[in-house]
């Protein structure tokens, strides 16, 4: 298993023939410094949809807002879900090893496997256990990496339970000041 790199202005999934029909990024320095990005996606051959325990989820489909957030200095990666008419679909924070906070869109991560869901309605889980485990079984990460991303897990979900919707107030702030003018 290669380890994951996410560039902010590049979509994840070239095999579904995701593109954009806009983006738009900014530094920032509210709630803490770090790079906010908007990227409208367009041109999917076909939705992205995710499994979850209450069935499936619509997160990639043309039309849809992601907000990306990452912050200088934590080793998380927060993409805010919005389908085409705006409504928030879900909080998908990217467990990460490190961010590379770059100007004109071009931050990065190096994905822990981890991720941390948060729901609208304030459910959290953590995702991909399976691959933390499998990357330290290979020797692919080491034993501080992996008690590295579980820290990380657990912090976010200290740090973010029972804050939905103060989330949401955020993202949507900057999906207004990102968002392209018709």
């Amino acid at each position: 298993m290669a380890p994951k790199i996410y560039w902010m202005a590049r979509p994840r999934w070239p095999a579904a023939g995701c593109g954009f029909r806009a983006f738009a990024c900014r530094e920032v320095s509210a709630p803490c410094a770090g790079a906010v990005s908007l990227t409208v996606l367009d041109g999917m051959e076909r939705p992205i949809v995710a499994k979850t325990p209450s069935g499936p989820l619509m997160v990639a489909a043309d039309g849809f807002h992601w907000l990306q957030f990452a912050p200088r200095e934590t080793c998380w990666w927060l993409t805010a879900m919005f389908d085409g008419k705006r409504r928030l679909v879900q909080f998908y924070f990217d467990v990460t090893f490190e961010n590379h906070i770059l100007p004109r869109g071009e931050s990065w991560c190096r994905d822990a496997y981890l991720d941390v869901i948060l729901e609208p309605d304030g459910t959290m889980r953590v995702l991909d256990a399976d691959e933390l485990e499998a990357a330290l079984a290979s020797g692919e990460i080491t034993q501080a990496a992996y008690r590295h991303a579980h820290a990380v897990a657990a912090s976010l979900l200290d740090q973010f339970s029972g804050r939905a919707a103060e989330l949401e107030t955020r993202c949507r702030a900057w999906l207004e000041m990102l968002a392209p003018r018709a």
